[in-house]
């Protein structure tokens, strides 16, 4: 007679057990949902600071480009301009890029900062 709260209880244990292997699939398919979304992010703001480099260049060759924002070596900018900044540009898809340019001897190294929703990439090259 004391079998007969055992189906009760296997049915508890069971259902328990099958709860708490969606809860965690549950777990690592969010998880992984916000992984392929900071990539995408991340390929959009890499492409952002790729058009920034293509943009730099292109205006190297067809318009006279005026930093806006100069940035200095040094504290309270006393020493000699190393650096240009060109304003930071909107895409139409919500991504942005900045450029920096280093003036040192050459080769000039160019470096462009792309932004997609809180997501940063560079890309640097040097001619």
């Amino acid at each position: 007679m004391k079998s007969k709260g055992i189906a009760l209880i296997l049915t508890l244990s069971i259902l328990t057990g099958l709860i708490a292997l969606a809860l965690g699939i549950a777990t690592l398919l969010v998880r992984e949902i916000k992984l392929s979304q900071e990539i995408a992010n991340s390929v959009l703001a890499y492409g952002a600071a790729d058009t920034g480099i293509e943009r730099f260049m292109y205006g190297l060759n067809k318009e006279s480009l005026n930093p806006t924002n100069c940035c200095c070596a040094g504290a309270g900018c006393a020493a000699e301009k190393t650096v240009d900044c060109y304003p930071t540009t909107e895409l139409s898809n919500g991504a942005s890029y900045k450029v920096c340019t280093k003036k040192t001897a050459p080769p000039v190294e160019i470096k462009s900062t792309g932004t997609y929703k809180g997501t940063n990439r560079s890309v640097q090259i040097s001619y």
